[in-house]
C-alpha cells in the first residue's frame, strides 16, 4: 500500500497540532461555510455551531422597512429603507440582528465567528456600522458582491460586543461563479478582502486568519481520490481541521458539479445525469462532514462546561432564490422561498428552533425524482421518473399522473407515452393514459435533436385528481432541465470525453 502521496513530516504535523489545540481551547462558537458554482447551479452552505443555545429563527423581511445602526458611542444612525426583500436568520431573540441570509436577487451575506478578529476601538459619524447590523444592511441594499464590497469599503465597522457575543468575519456570495469574498477585520487600518484572485477557495470556518488557513492546507495538497490516498486528512472539529476537510473534499466534489454540470461519471458505471437536487445533496454531505455532534466538543464556562454542537444547517440556492435548512431537531430538510414582493410590511417569522415547524414523512414537501442515464453510444437521453408515496390520492386511490414542461420562451408542453411531447392546448394538461400505477417508474427518451430544439426547458412531474388540483395543491416538482445552448454546442465534445472516461475506467 502506497502512502507516500499523503505523507506529512513530523515537524509540520507538530506545528499543525499546536495550532489546532490553541484554537480548540478557546472555542466559543464555530461555523463552516462552503460555495459551489457551475453553469446551472450556484449554491452555498453553512453550519451554525455554538456552545450556547442560539435559538435561530428563520424570517422573511419585506422591502421598505426602516433600519438603523449605532456608532461606538451609542448614537443612532439612520440607514434608511431597504430596497430588497430577503430571508434572514437571527439569533438570541434579536429580530434585526442577523447572522445569515439571502435576498430576492440571490445575494447572500453571512457572519462566522472569528476569535482573533480585531475591530477599530471607535467608530463615529454616519460611516459607522455596528457589526451586528452588517448582514441586514447588505441584504437589503445590494444585488451582488461587487457593489456590496464597494459600499462596505466606505463603512467604519465596529464590534458591538454587548449586543452580539461573538466577533466575526464576513462572507458574501451571489449568482456569479468567481465573485465571492471573505472580509476580515484583524487590526489593520482597513479590512482584508480575500477573493478568488488572492486565495479564496470556497471554504470558510473560523480562525486563524485566512492566509494561515491556506498555509496549513498546503500540508494536504497531495491527497487524492485514489484508494487509501485520503489518509492524513484531519477529522477533528477544530477550525483548521474543518477548513482543511471542507477544502479538500469540496475540490473533489466540485468536479462532479461544474464540468459538465449535469454529467457525472463514477468509476466503471455508465455516465449518469443527475437531477436539480444533486448540488444541494453534495453541499449537505459536506456540511455533515464538518457538523459537530452534541457533546463532542466542550468549552469551559464559569459553572462548568458547555457543549458545542451544530444548531442549524442551511443551503442557499442563489440561482433559484431558495434557502433549504434544518435545525438540529429536524429530520427533514425544509425550504424558504426568497420572494421579490411580499404581501406584508413587517417581519414574518417562518420557522424557529425553539418552536420548529412540524414536518414528517406524510407531510414532507412533494418531490418527484428523475434519474436520467446517458448512453454514450446513442443520440438520446432516457429519463426514469418516479413519484413519492404522497402522490397517492385520497383514501390511497391512485391519482392521475402528469408530465409537462416549460420552454425557455414560456410555452407549455406535455408528454404522453403514445404521442411523446406536444404543446398544451388552452393551458390544459392531460394525464398519462395507460399508466395504472403512478408509483412505478416511467421512462422518457429525449433525443439530441429534441434537446437542441428546446434548450433550457424545465421538465416537471406531478399528480392529482385533475391538472387544476395538482397546480393548486403544489403536488408537482421539477425533475430535470435540458442543457443550455452553450452546452448543447459542446455536446459532441462532451460525449467524446464521456466515452474516453468510460473506456479508461473499464481498463482500470
Amino acid at each position: 500500500m502506497n502512502y507516500r502521496k499523503t505523507e506529512i513530516s513530523r515537524g509540520k504535523l507538530f506545528s499543525f497540532l499546536c495550532l489546532a489545540i490553541l484554537f480548540a481551547g478557546s472555542m466559543a462558537s464555530a461555523c463552516s461555510d462552503i460555495f459551489f458554482s457551475g453553469s446551472f447551479q450556484t449554491q452555498s452552505g453553512r453550519n451554525l455551531d455554538c456552545d450556547v443555545t442560539l435559538s435561530p429563527v428563520v424570517a422573511s423581511y419585506p422591502s421598505k422597512m426602516d433600519w438603523t445602526t449605532t456608532d461606538s458611542k451609542g448614537t443612532t444612525i439612520n440607514l434608511g429603507k431597504n430596497k430588497y426583500s430577503f430571508v434572514g436568520v437571527s439569533v438570541l431573540g434579536q429580530e434585526k440582528k442577523l447572522v445569515d441570509g439571502m435576498n430576492s436577487e440571490g445575494f447572500s451575506a453571512s457572519l462566522l465567528w472569528m476569535e482573533d478578529a480585531k475591530f477599530p476601538a471607535t467608530a463615529e459619524g454616519n460611516s459607522a456600522m455596528a457589526m451586528s447590523d452588517l448582514v441586514a444592511w447588505l441584504l437589503g441594499n445590494f444585488t451582488n458582491v461587487s457593489d456590496a464590497r464597494k459600499a462596505l469599503s466606505g463603512k467604519a465597522v465596529w464590534y458591538d460586543s454587548t449586543v452580539f457575543p461573538y466577533p466575526a468575519h464576513l462572507v458574501m456570495h451571489d449568482t456569479k461563479r468567481f465573485s465571492s469574498v471573505v472580509v476580515e477585520w484583524v487590526g489593520a487600518a482597513k479590512p482584508i478582502y480575500i477573493d478568488d484572485g488572492n486565495g479564496y477557495n470556497g471554504a470558510l470556518t473560523n480562525g486563524p486568519k485566512y492566509k494561515t488557513q491556506l498555509e496549513n492546507l498546503a500540508h494536504f495538497k497531495n491527497l487524492s481520490m485514489e484508494p487509501n490516498q485520503m489518509a492524513g486528512l484531519p477529522g477533528d472539529q477544530t477550525s483548521m481541521s474543518r477548513f482543511s476537510r471542507l477544502s479538500v473534499l469540496s475540490k473533489f466534489a466540485a468536479k462532479y458539479v461544474s464540468f459538465p454540470d449535469t454529467l457525472r461519471c463514477f468509476g466503471d458505471l455508465s455516465p449518469v445525469i443527475y437531477g436539480p437536487n444533486w448540488c444541494l445533496q453534495q453541499i449537505l454531505n459536506l456540511m455533515d462532514r464538518v457538523a459537530i455532534v452534541h457533546g463532542e466538543s466542550t468549552h469551559d464556562i464559569q459553572d462548568g462546561k458547555s457543549l458545542m454542537h451544530t444548531q442549524m444547517t442551511l443551503v442557499r440556492d442563489h440561482a433559484e432564490k431558495k434557502i433549504y435548512y434544518r435545525f438540529n431537531t429536524d429530520v427533514f430538510i425544509k425550504m424558504a422561498l426568497v420572494k421579490k414582493s411580499l404581501a406584508f410590511d413587517k417581519v414574518q417569522v417562518l420557522d424557529s428552533a425553539a418552536n420548529p415547524k412540524a414536518i414528517d414523512a406524510e407531510t414532507a414537501r412533494f418531490s418527484p425524482s428523475a434519474f436520467p442515464v446517458l448512453d454514450d453510444n446513442s443520440d438520446s437521453l432516457m429519463l426514469e421518473i418516479s413519484l413519492p408515496s404522497t402522490a397517492l390520492g385520497k383514501d390511497a386511490n391512485p391519482a392521475k399522473f402528469y408530465i409537462f414542461a416549460k420552454n425557455a420562451d414560456g410555452r407549455i408542453m406535455q408528454w404522453k407515452p403514445s404521442k411523446g411531447w406536444s404543446y398544451s392546448r388552452e393551458g390544459r394538461l392531460l394525464p398519462l393514459n395507460g399508466v395504472n400505477n403512478i408509483l412505478a417508474p416511467v421512462h422518457i427518451t429525449l433525443k439530441d435533436k429534441f434537446l437542441m430544439k428546446h434548450p433550457g426547458m424545465k421538465i416537471f412531474a406531478g399528480s392529482g385528481s385533475s391538472d387544476t388540483e395538482m397546480l393548486m395543491e403544489g403536488t408537482f416538482g421539477q425533475i430535470f432541465q435540458t442543457p443550455d445552448q452553450d452546452f448543447l454546442e459542446r455536446l459532441p465534445e462532451v460525449k467524446a470525453v464521456l466515452r474516453s472516461m468510460a473506456t479508461t475506467s473499464k481498463a482500470q
